[in-house]
């Protein structure tokens, strides 16, 4: 089978019919943000490339301007459906207002005997506005990096609007031509490059970067806790299994602070559960916002916390937790009118890789400093003693 140009349009409407059918089943479900403006755009693709391939056999003007209207709905459907993935700010008006601008002038072109190169330039200009717009909102709200399906998205639309923008570039300089649209000329295959990687690469490369986003949700809402922003206790027993093994490889100690809200029953009993809340997540932030990137802050039940630091023996374990305790002494939250700063006993030890020793045995020791710190007055870091340390 020779492949000639209507050969090509008939294998990107299937792709297209896919894309389409691909999406729609995830709409079954629960779908991500913009899987339903993705669905209606690889639909629109369809009766775009039929209209163009019927050109030959309807009225010139309605292939001309239908076939373009549905790409370029196509193209801001597209844009719709990555900026509600990629933010949460409600998409532009900007697309609508170019294609509304561009319909009409598409309709003197078609059917006023316009030269076909002023149609093309016309047609490619607003494909790669908003082809470009697309790519851009997948890289500019970052997530290109921990993403892969996203970067892959990204590049798929960049490449697309980079045919389109060679396409321009090479009939700008004798926009006067006519030609065949059929025709297979460079500039007629260029208009394909976008229109193939659209067909058969947008629809499975959204559904996959939706697939992708659930799995990290999934992976976020199983590793941190919902009111602190820190990691919950099974993610911090993971990590400190980790943090150990590191310990023995480097032969470099492990500290850990264990942190308590002093009074916390007090709070909830005299300004209710939200009031609670909203000191507990206020402490996460003071502690995540006060530690080094390596070390880990989680929380390890009710109003206690807990600091592993890396590579830190258990003094310099204890300048940082002092230092925390005033970053805590000197925050205020007002909740409701009530004028509140949280204050905090921690309790510090420290595991020598050289001398062995657990997870179990470094939070024991961290957890009996704890209780010194409050024997001895609260608000306040105990370090563990000279005996369990040794």
């Amino acid at each position: 089978m020779q492949l000639d140009i209507p050969t090509v349009i008939v294998l990107e409407t299937l792709a297209s019919v896919m894309s389409a059918l691909v999406l729609a089943a995830s709409l079954r479900g629960t779908p991500g943000p913009g899987t339903r403006e993705a669905t209606v755009a690889m639909t629109c693709l369809v009766p775009g490339f039929v209209l163009y391939l019927l050109r030959a056999h309807i009225p010139e003007a309605a292939s001309i301007l239908g076939a373009n209207l549905l790409f370029w709905a196509t193209a801001l459907l597209v844009h719709r459906a990555v900026t509600r993935f990629a933010s949460d700010r409600p998409p532009p008006r900007w697309p609508f207002v170019l294609v509304t601008v561009a319909a009409p002038i598409m309709a003197l072109l078609g059917t006023g005997g316009a030269w076909y190169g002023l149609r093309v330039l016309l047609s490619s200009t607003v494909l790669c506005a908003l082809l470009s717009a697309s790519a851009w909102e997948l890289a500019r709200a970052g997530g290109l990096a921990s993403e892969p399906w996203r970067r892959f998205a990204c590049a798929l639309l960049a490449l697309a609007a980079l045919g389109l923008a060679t396409r321009i570039a090479l009939i700008l300089p004798d926009w006067r031509i006519d030609a065949e649209p059929l025709a297979p000329t460079p500039e007629t295959m260029l208009a394909f490059v976008p229109a193939l990687l659209l067909a058969q690469g947008f629809g499975p490369a959204f559904l996959l970067m939706q697939r992708e986003r659930s799995a990290a949700l999934a992976t976020r809402l199983a590793t941190i806790d919902s009111l602190t922003g820190c990691l919950n206790r099974r993610a911090l027993e993971e990590r400190a299994t980790i943090e150990l093994a590191h310990a023995r490889r480097t032969g470099r100690p492990v500290a850990l602070a264990v942190v308590d809200l002093d009074h916390f029953k007090q709070v909830n009993d005299a300004h209710g559960h939200a009031t609670g809340d909203a000191l507990l997540s206020r402490a996460g932030e003071v502690l995540r916002g006060g530690v080094r990137p390596g070390d880990v802050v989680a929380r390890y039940g009710g109003e206690e916390f807990c600091i592993l630091f890396r590579e830190v023996d258990a003094h310099q374990a204890k300048t940082a937790a002092e230092r925390l305790c005033a970053a805590l002494r000197a925050t205020e939250v007002d909740v409701n009118g009530a004028r509140l700063r949280p204050r905090a006993s921690i309790g510090v030890a420290a595991l020598d890789p050289g001398t062995g020793g657990d997870w179990e045995l470094l939070f024991r020791r961290a957890d009996e400093a704890l209780y010194r710190a409050k024997r001895s007055g609260r608000d306040r870091v105990a370090l563990e003693n000279a005996e369990a340390a040794a």
